[in-house]
Order: structure tokens, then sequence, then C-alpha cells
């Protein structure tokens, strides 16, 4: 039996015994103190109540905060390892572009020397002339 039942037990017998005139103050006192007794019961247990709710939203949101920080650190992750693969790619030679003017037309191009085959022709991004590399002064 718990606090809450004792005390309406205990203020049931206090209603319920017949006593001399001369303690019916104290009996009215017994019961008024047990009254107020169960509404502090009542009371507190409405708090607790409450408290064991607030409890369990702020536990759900810690736990949404928790997922967020570890999508967050895996994405940081992710970043470092992608640049350090970046950074490890500084051996590799830089693209070379140089700038030739077409006899033709004159219009002005780049173009990567790496990236021509041995006598491969350019072409004239503007009218469309083969341009031997190799034969024109850059």
């Amino acid at each position: 039996m718990n606090l809450e039942e004792k005390a309406r037990r205990m203020q049931m017998l206090l209603s319920e015994i017949s006593v001399p005139e001369t303690c019916k103050d104290v009996k009215k006192a017994w019961i008024d103190l047990l009254d107020a007794l169960l509404n502090e019961i009542e009371s507190l247990h409405v708090k607790i109540k409450n408290q064991d709710e607030k409890i369990e939203k702020l536990t759900s949101l810690c736990s949404e905060f928790d997922m967020d920080l570890n999508n967050l650190e895996e994405a940081v992750d992710a970043l470092y390892e992608y640049f350090e693969e970046d950074a490890d790619a500084e051996d590799v030679e830089p693209d070379y572009y140089e700038s030739m003017s077409c006899p033709g037309c004159e219009q002005v191009f780049m173009f990567n020397p790496m990236l021509l085959d041995e006598n491969e022709f350019l072409i004239c991004p503007n009218c469309g002339l083969s341009i031997d590399p190799d034969g024109l002064n850059k």
C-alpha cells in the first residue's frame, strides 16, 4: 500500500469512528491534515509526471542532435578524405596551356600540348582550319 492509499484509509477510518464531543476538534484536525497531505501527494504526482514527459522530450531531442552530429562528423571525414586525396595528387603535373593564333582567321585560342599526339593537327575553333602546331610560331 502506497502513501496515498494509507492516507485515504486513515481519513476514511477517522470519519467513520464516533468520538466524544471533546475529541471532535482533534478528529476534524486529523481529517484536515490528511486531506492536505493527499492534496500535496496528488500535486507532487502531477509535477513528477510532467517532469517525466519533459525528460522524455529532452532525451528525444538529444538523440536527434546526436544523430545530426554523427552525420556532420561523417560529412567532415568525407571532405577531409577528399582533400587529403587531392593533396596527394599534387605530385601530378598541372595542366599547361599554350595560346596560338590561327593563320587563316587570326583567332587566338588555347590548347594543351600534353594532350596532343605526335603529328596531330590542331583545328581552329573559329574557322575549322587544320594547323600543324610544330610548323607555326606559337
